[in-house]
Protein backbone atom coordinates (compact mmCIF):
# COMPACT_ATOMS: atom_id res chain seq x y z
CA UNK A 1 0.00 0.00 0.00
CA UNK A 2 2.68 2.49 0.99
CA UNK A 3 4.82 3.36 -2.02
CA UNK A 4 8.29 4.86 -1.99
CA UNK A 5 9.69 7.28 -4.54
CA UNK A 6 11.79 6.05 -7.45
CA UNK A 7 15.56 6.48 -7.71
CA UNK A 8 15.28 9.81 -9.52
CA UNK A 9 13.27 11.29 -6.66
CA UNK A 10 15.60 9.82 -4.05
CA UNK A 11 18.49 11.61 -5.70
CA UNK A 12 16.51 14.86 -5.47
CA UNK A 13 16.48 15.54 -9.22
CA UNK A 14 13.53 17.08 -10.98
CA UNK A 15 11.55 17.48 -7.75
CA UNK A 16 9.77 20.79 -8.15
CA UNK A 17 6.23 20.66 -6.80
CA UNK A 18 4.40 18.14 -4.62
CA UNK A 19 0.60 18.05 -4.29
CA UNK A 20 -0.57 16.09 -1.24
CA UNK A 21 -4.20 15.05 -0.88
CA UNK A 22 -5.15 14.10 2.69
CA UNK A 23 -8.36 12.23 3.49
CA UNK A 24 -11.38 11.44 1.36
CA UNK A 25 -12.93 14.92 1.21
CA UNK A 26 -10.76 16.16 -1.66
CA UNK A 27 -9.79 12.80 -3.17
CA UNK A 28 -11.90 13.31 -6.32
CA UNK A 29 -10.04 16.56 -7.02
CA UNK A 30 -6.66 14.84 -6.71
CA UNK A 31 -7.80 12.02 -9.01
CA UNK A 32 -8.97 14.46 -11.67
CA UNK A 33 -5.86 16.60 -11.40
CA UNK A 34 -3.64 13.55 -11.87
CA UNK A 35 -5.07 13.00 -15.38
CA UNK A 36 -3.66 16.29 -16.74
CA UNK A 37 -1.03 17.38 -14.23
CA UNK A 38 2.21 19.06 -15.25
CA UNK A 39 5.28 16.83 -15.63
CA UNK A 40 7.02 18.81 -12.87
CA UNK A 41 4.30 17.89 -10.37
CA UNK A 42 4.20 14.79 -8.16
CA UNK A 43 0.96 13.79 -6.44
CA UNK A 44 0.71 11.93 -3.13
CA UNK A 45 -2.51 10.56 -1.61
CA UNK A 46 -2.60 9.99 2.16
CA UNK A 47 -5.52 8.39 3.98
CA UNK A 48 -6.86 6.08 6.66
CA UNK A 49 -9.03 3.92 4.37
CA UNK A 50 -6.87 1.40 2.44
CA UNK A 51 -9.67 0.36 0.06
CA UNK A 52 -10.26 3.99 -0.88
CA UNK A 53 -6.53 4.59 -1.36
CA UNK A 54 -6.31 1.66 -3.78
CA UNK A 55 -8.81 3.43 -6.03
CA UNK A 56 -6.89 6.70 -6.00
CA UNK A 57 -5.09 8.01 -9.07
CA UNK A 58 -1.82 9.43 -7.76
CA UNK A 59 1.92 9.02 -8.24
CA UNK A 60 2.27 7.82 -4.65
CA UNK A 61 -0.17 6.52 -2.04
CA UNK A 62 0.43 6.25 1.69
CA UNK A 63 -1.74 4.62 4.35
CA UNK A 64 -1.64 5.98 7.89
CA UNK A 65 -3.19 3.65 10.42
CA UNK A 66 -2.76 0.34 12.17
CA UNK A 67 -5.23 -1.83 10.23
CA UNK A 68 -4.27 -2.01 6.53
CA UNK A 69 -7.06 -4.54 5.86
CA UNK A 70 -10.15 -2.88 7.33
CA UNK A 71 -8.90 0.66 7.76
CA UNK A 72 -10.05 2.94 10.55
CA UNK A 73 -13.51 4.06 11.66
CA UNK A 74 -14.27 7.75 12.00
CA UNK A 75 -11.35 9.28 13.90
CA UNK A 76 -10.81 12.39 15.99
CA UNK A 77 -8.41 15.20 14.98
CA UNK A 78 -6.09 14.10 17.80
CA UNK A 79 -6.02 10.58 16.38
CA UNK A 80 -5.25 11.93 12.92
CA UNK A 81 -2.35 13.93 14.34
CA UNK A 82 -0.93 10.89 16.15
CA UNK A 83 -1.16 8.70 13.05
CA UNK A 84 1.00 11.13 11.07
CA UNK A 85 3.52 11.34 13.90
CA UNK A 86 3.81 7.55 14.01
CA UNK A 87 4.34 7.44 10.23
CA UNK A 88 6.78 10.35 9.90
CA UNK A 89 9.90 8.23 9.36
CA UNK A 90 8.24 6.20 6.60
CA UNK A 91 6.90 9.39 5.03
CA UNK A 92 10.26 11.18 4.90
CA UNK A 93 11.43 9.78 1.50
CA UNK A 94 8.15 10.89 -0.09
CA UNK A 95 8.21 14.43 1.31
CA UNK A 96 11.79 15.64 1.10
CA UNK A 97 13.40 17.82 -1.55
CA UNK A 98 10.53 19.73 -3.16
CA UNK A 99 10.65 23.44 -3.93
CA UNK A 100 6.88 23.92 -3.67
CA UNK A 101 4.32 21.87 -1.72
CA UNK A 102 0.54 22.14 -1.79
CA UNK A 103 -1.53 20.40 0.89
CA UNK A 104 -5.07 19.70 -0.31
CA UNK A 105 -7.61 18.68 2.33
CA UNK A 106 -11.04 19.20 3.81
CA UNK A 107 -11.12 20.47 7.39
CA UNK A 108 -13.66 19.40 10.00
CA UNK A 109 -13.08 15.65 10.13
CA UNK A 110 -10.33 13.81 11.95
CA UNK A 111 -7.97 13.01 9.08
CA UNK A 112 -7.80 16.45 7.48
CA UNK A 113 -8.06 18.51 10.67
CA UNK A 114 -5.57 16.44 12.64
CA UNK A 115 -3.19 15.05 10.04
CA UNK A 116 -2.77 18.03 7.69
CA UNK A 117 -1.30 20.56 10.18
CA UNK A 118 1.04 17.94 11.64
CA UNK A 119 2.15 16.93 8.15
CA UNK A 120 2.82 20.60 7.37
CA UNK A 121 5.15 20.76 10.39
CA UNK A 122 7.07 17.72 9.16
CA UNK A 123 7.30 19.22 5.68
CA UNK A 124 8.63 22.49 7.06
CA UNK A 125 11.38 20.69 8.98
CA UNK A 126 12.34 18.58 5.96
CA UNK A 127 12.13 21.47 3.48
CA UNK A 128 12.93 24.67 5.42
CA UNK A 129 13.34 26.77 2.26
CA UNK A 130 10.30 25.40 0.44
CA UNK A 131 7.05 27.23 -0.12
CA UNK A 132 4.17 25.36 1.55
CA UNK A 133 0.63 26.30 0.53
CA UNK A 134 -2.50 24.85 2.10
CA UNK A 135 -5.63 24.55 -0.05
CA UNK A 136 -8.46 23.68 2.32
CA UNK A 137 -12.24 23.59 2.50
CA UNK A 138 -14.44 24.44 5.49
CA UNK A 139 -17.63 22.42 6.18
CA UNK A 140 -21.19 23.31 5.27
CA UNK A 141 -23.01 24.91 8.20
CA UNK A 142 -25.46 22.00 8.10
CA UNK A 143 -22.64 19.61 9.05
CA UNK A 144 -22.91 20.70 12.67
CA UNK A 145 -21.21 22.79 15.33
CA UNK A 146 -18.54 20.24 16.28
CA UNK A 147 -17.33 19.75 12.72
CA UNK A 148 -17.23 23.50 12.09
CA UNK A 149 -15.37 24.18 15.35
CA UNK A 150 -12.86 21.47 14.47
CA UNK A 151 -12.38 23.11 11.07
CA UNK A 152 -11.63 26.52 12.62
CA UNK A 153 -9.12 24.89 14.96
CA UNK A 154 -7.48 23.08 12.04
CA UNK A 155 -7.40 26.25 9.94
CA UNK A 156 -5.62 28.16 12.70
CA UNK A 157 -3.02 25.38 12.98
CA UNK A 158 -2.52 25.27 9.20
CA UNK A 159 -2.10 29.03 9.03
CA UNK A 160 0.62 28.97 11.68
CA UNK A 161 2.72 26.45 9.72
CA UNK A 162 2.03 27.03 6.02
CA UNK A 163 3.43 30.01 4.13
CA UNK A 164 -0.09 30.62 2.84
CA UNK A 165 -3.45 28.91 3.36
CA UNK A 166 -6.11 29.24 0.66
CA UNK A 167 -9.63 28.70 2.01
CA UNK A 168 -12.90 27.81 0.30
CA UNK A 169 -16.02 27.86 2.46
CA UNK A 170 -18.37 25.07 1.38
CA UNK A 171 -21.49 27.03 2.35
CA UNK A 172 -20.59 29.82 -0.08
CA UNK A 173 -20.92 27.31 -2.94
CA UNK A 174 -24.68 27.16 -2.32
CA UNK A 175 -25.00 30.80 -3.39
CA UNK A 176 -23.72 29.86 -6.85
CA UNK A 177 -26.63 27.46 -7.44
CA UNK A 178 -30.23 28.41 -8.22
CA UNK A 179 -31.81 25.45 -6.45
CA UNK A 180 -28.96 24.02 -4.42
CA UNK A 181 -28.79 20.31 -3.77
CA UNK A 182 -26.00 18.85 -1.71
CA UNK A 183 -24.69 16.53 -4.43
CA UNK A 184 -24.63 19.40 -6.94
CA UNK A 185 -22.84 21.59 -4.40
CA UNK A 186 -20.12 18.98 -3.89
CA UNK A 187 -19.66 18.61 -7.66
CA UNK A 188 -19.31 22.37 -8.09
CA UNK A 189 -16.95 22.51 -5.11
CA UNK A 190 -14.71 19.92 -6.76
CA UNK A 191 -14.70 21.96 -9.99
CA UNK A 192 -13.70 25.12 -8.13
CA UNK A 193 -11.02 23.32 -6.12
CA UNK A 194 -9.58 21.77 -9.26
CA UNK A 195 -9.42 25.11 -11.06
CA UNK A 196 -7.88 26.81 -8.02
CA UNK A 197 -5.29 24.05 -7.60
CA UNK A 198 -4.34 24.26 -11.28
CA UNK A 199 -3.92 28.06 -11.13
CA UNK A 200 -1.80 27.92 -7.97
CA UNK A 201 0.45 25.25 -9.51
CA UNK A 202 0.86 27.27 -12.71
CA UNK A 203 1.66 30.56 -10.99
CA UNK A 204 4.19 28.90 -8.66
CA UNK A 205 5.96 26.92 -11.38
CA UNK A 206 5.66 29.35 -14.29
CA UNK A 207 5.20 32.95 -13.07
CA UNK A 208 6.67 34.25 -16.33
CA UNK A 209 3.70 32.81 -18.23
CA UNK A 210 1.58 35.36 -16.33
CA UNK A 211 4.11 38.17 -16.86
CA UNK A 212 5.06 38.04 -13.18
CA UNK A 213 8.36 37.78 -11.32
CA UNK A 214 9.18 34.79 -9.12
CA UNK A 215 9.92 36.99 -6.12
CA UNK A 216 6.54 38.75 -6.37
CA UNK A 217 4.63 35.45 -6.47
CA UNK A 218 6.74 34.14 -3.60
CA UNK A 219 5.99 37.21 -1.50
CA UNK A 220 2.29 36.90 -2.11
CA UNK A 221 2.17 33.27 -0.96
CA UNK A 222 3.94 34.16 2.29
CA UNK A 223 3.12 35.73 5.63
CA UNK A 224 0.98 32.99 7.20
CA UNK A 225 -2.20 34.84 6.32
CA UNK A 226 -5.48 33.37 5.10
CA UNK A 227 -6.19 33.67 1.38
CA UNK A 228 -9.64 33.53 -0.19
CA UNK A 229 -10.39 33.04 -3.86
CA UNK A 230 -12.97 34.51 -6.24
CA UNK A 231 -13.71 33.42 -9.82
CA UNK A 232 -15.27 35.49 -12.58
CA UNK A 233 -15.62 35.98 -16.34
CA UNK A 234 -17.06 38.40 -18.87
CA UNK A 235 -18.19 38.34 -22.50
CA UNK A 236 -18.50 42.12 -22.77
CA UNK A 237 -16.96 43.04 -26.13
CA UNK A 238 -15.57 46.45 -25.17
CA UNK A 239 -14.74 46.09 -21.47
CA UNK A 240 -14.23 42.38 -20.89
CA UNK A 241 -11.21 42.86 -18.60
CA UNK A 242 -12.98 45.28 -16.27
CA UNK A 243 -16.11 43.16 -15.99
CA UNK A 244 -14.12 39.94 -15.51
CA UNK A 245 -12.19 41.53 -12.63
CA UNK A 246 -15.42 42.88 -11.18
CA UNK A 247 -17.15 39.51 -11.50
CA UNK A 248 -14.36 37.74 -9.61
CA UNK A 249 -14.50 40.36 -6.83
CA UNK A 250 -18.27 39.91 -6.56
CA UNK A 251 -17.94 36.13 -6.26
CA UNK A 252 -19.94 34.61 -3.35
CA UNK A 253 -16.75 32.74 -2.46
CA UNK A 254 -15.40 36.05 -1.14
CA UNK A 255 -17.65 36.54 1.87
CA UNK A 256 -15.25 38.84 3.77
CA UNK A 257 -15.11 42.63 3.57
CA UNK A 258 -12.60 43.41 0.81
CA UNK A 259 -11.62 46.60 2.63
CA UNK A 260 -9.76 44.35 5.09
CA UNK A 261 -7.67 42.63 2.42
CA UNK A 262 -3.90 42.89 2.89
CA UNK A 263 -3.01 41.96 -0.68
CA UNK A 264 -4.87 41.10 -3.88
CA UNK A 265 -3.57 38.96 -6.74
CA UNK A 266 -5.57 38.85 -9.98
CA UNK A 267 -4.86 36.20 -12.62
CA UNK A 268 -6.34 37.25 -15.96
CA UNK A 269 -6.78 35.26 -19.15
CA UNK A 270 -8.16 36.59 -22.41
CA UNK A 271 -7.45 37.71 -25.95
CA UNK A 272 -5.39 40.85 -26.65
CA UNK A 273 -4.84 41.72 -22.98
CA UNK A 274 -2.59 44.75 -22.59
CA UNK A 275 -1.05 46.54 -19.62
CA UNK A 276 -2.96 49.70 -20.57
CA UNK A 277 -6.32 47.91 -20.46
CA UNK A 278 -5.43 46.32 -17.13
CA UNK A 279 -4.44 49.64 -15.56
CA UNK A 280 -7.68 51.23 -16.73
CA UNK A 281 -9.71 48.39 -15.24
CA UNK A 282 -7.82 48.42 -11.93
CA UNK A 283 -8.32 52.18 -11.57
CA UNK A 284 -12.08 51.56 -11.69
CA UNK A 285 -12.18 48.81 -9.05
CA UNK A 286 -9.51 50.17 -6.70
CA UNK A 287 -12.09 51.85 -4.46
CA UNK A 288 -13.22 48.41 -3.30
CA UNK A 289 -9.98 48.07 -1.34
CA UNK A 290 -8.43 50.23 1.35
CA UNK A 291 -5.51 52.47 0.49
CA UNK A 292 -2.98 50.02 1.96
CA UNK A 293 -4.03 46.96 -0.06
CA UNK A 294 -1.31 45.95 -2.51
CA UNK A 295 -2.85 44.93 -5.84
CA UNK A 296 -0.91 42.57 -8.11
CA UNK A 297 -1.83 41.45 -11.63
CA UNK A 298 -0.78 38.39 -13.59
CA UNK A 299 -2.09 37.94 -17.11
CA UNK A 300 -1.69 35.77 -20.17
CA UNK A 301 -3.21 35.94 -23.62
CA UNK A 302 -5.41 33.11 -24.84
CA UNK A 303 -6.52 33.48 -28.45
CA UNK A 304 -9.18 30.79 -28.02
CA UNK A 305 -11.17 32.97 -25.61
CA UNK A 306 -12.11 35.41 -28.42
CA UNK A 307 -14.04 38.29 -26.79
CA UNK A 308 -14.35 36.74 -23.34
CA UNK A 309 -12.01 37.14 -20.37
CA UNK A 310 -11.54 35.08 -17.22
CA UNK A 311 -10.34 36.26 -13.83
CA UNK A 312 -9.33 34.58 -10.59
CA UNK A 313 -8.55 36.76 -7.60
CA UNK A 314 -6.73 35.76 -4.43
CA UNK A 315 -7.31 38.05 -1.42
CA UNK A 316 -5.14 37.81 1.69
CA UNK A 317 -6.64 38.48 5.13
CA UNK A 318 -5.67 38.16 8.74
CA UNK A 319 -7.44 35.17 10.27
CA UNK A 320 -9.29 37.47 12.67
CA UNK A 321 -11.21 38.98 9.73
CA UNK A 322 -12.56 35.56 8.75
CA UNK A 323 -13.19 33.98 12.15
CA UNK A 324 -12.80 35.30 15.67
CA UNK A 325 -9.45 33.64 16.29
CA UNK A 326 -6.62 35.57 17.87
CA UNK A 327 -3.88 36.31 15.35
CA UNK A 328 -0.51 37.18 16.88
CA UNK A 329 1.67 36.57 13.84
CA UNK A 330 2.84 39.05 11.25
CA UNK A 331 0.35 39.71 8.47
CA UNK A 332 2.84 40.44 5.71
Amino acid sequence: MNEKGDSTEKNGRGKRLLVIGIGEGTSEVLKRYYTFKDRNVTTLAIGTDPSHLLQMLADRRFYIGNNPVKGLPSISPKKGELLVLKSRESLRPLLKGYRFIIILTGLGGGTGTGAAPELAKILKRLNPRSKIVGLVTLPFEQEGIVRNENAIMGLDKMRRVCNSTVVIQNSSILKLLNRPRLNEAFELLDDILLLTLDRIVNILLYPNSYHMKCKDVSRFFSGRSITMVGIGSSNNLSENIYFALLDSLNSPLLYCDKQNAIKALFLLEGKDISVRKIKEAISRIGFRFNGRTRIMIGYRNDEELEASAKSMVFLKFKLAYIYKVEDKSSSR
